[in-house]
């Protein structure tokens, strides 16, 4: 591990992704990974799989030339909002937690920004309150900000740390490679399994989540939220899929999934309060006595 490599969470790893232009990227030719799922993946899924190759192998290449910089604005839809953090130690508790939030009630929103700075302090002073009697909290929202709201909707997400506690970190590429292989088998074994579900796999199977089905009043809804029907289970099946070719990437070519601080610095990240307090401290002292050094060599230059 060079002096300037950190660590980044999975979430913050995939959200970097979502913001490339892939117009400016070229995209890796050869995939790690020597199987073809051409007939079980769909184009955007095989694209994403090859720019996440491509960031595991050029990282600040594709930070340079493609990623689209953007100002991180507190757009009042969470309690707590923060820029993304990188982390100096693998084991720092904040990269190993699950990323959770609050969603700011929509009734809040409206009332506008000085509404929603109360919120979050009402909130993350009465934490216990909210766990222990959600009610009483309700009451004190609607005292306090004369709106009436009922729950409140929680976000969570996977961390990096979500793969160790998985075991999936622990593995080596061949191991990895193991479980895509019985997957694919299993995969292909439930496809075939009755003429009905190879032709469900076979209509729906590329687009899982576009497809639906309707009722006798002309509702519709996905077929996918059905957990008992078919293109359910084949949906999660590529879901498994795509995160264990992403985890054979990360294995064969970034390992400690290690990213350069300063290029993510760059970005928008900031150094993590937790494992980089330290080394955050021993630079703001640096640049004060460098500042007060060329103060004085400025103060000795005056000729008089």
């Amino acid at each position: 591990m060079s002096d300037d490599s950190v660590y980044i969470t999975q979430y913050n790893f995939n959200s970097f992704l979502k913001k490339i232009d892939l117009e400016k990227v070229k995209l890796t030719e050869k995939s790690a990974l020597n199987r073809n799922l051409s007939a079980i993946l769909n184009f955007y899924e095989l694209r994403w799989l090859k720019l996440y190759q491509t960031a595991m192998e050029e990282p600040g290449e594709i930070l340079k030339e493609a990623y689209i910089k953007q100002v991180s604005v507190d757009n009042d839809r969470y309690v707590y909002y923060t820029p993304p953090a990188y982390h100096k130690d693998s084991e720092c508790i904040n990269l190993k937690s699950r990323f959770e939030n609050v969603f700011i009630p929509e009734p809040v929103r409206v009332k506008g920004h000085d509404a929603v700075v109360l919120f979050r302090e009402l909130y993350k002073k009465n934490v216990a309150l909210y766990e222990n009697n959600r009610p009483a909290f309700m009451a004190l929202v609607e005292l306090k900000l004369k709106v009436k709201i009922f729950d409140l909707e929680h976000v969570e997400a996977d961390n990096s740390g979500s793969q160790k506690l998985d075991g999936l970190i622990l593995l080596s590429p061949q191991e990895i490679e193991y479980e895509i292989d019985k997957l694919l088998e299993e995969m292909n074994t439930f496809r075939h399994s009755s003429t009905e579900t190879e032709n469900e796999v076979k209509k729906f199977g590329y687009a899982t989540y576009k497809a639906k089905k309707h009722d006798n009043n002309g509702n519709f809804s996905l077929i996918i939220d059905d957990k008992e029907s078919d293109l359910h289970k084949w949906h999660n099946y590529k879901k498994s899929l795509n995160r264990l070719v992403q985890e054979y990437c990360r294995a064969t070519l970034n390992p400690e999934f290690e990213f350069s601080a300063p290029i993510l610095e760059e970005i928008g990240f900031r150094a993590c309060q937790s494992c980089c307090g330290d080394a955050i401290k021993i630079e703001a002292i640096n640049n004060f006595f460098s500042a007060e050094s060329n103060s004085q060599k400025i103060i000795d230059s005056i000729p008089f």
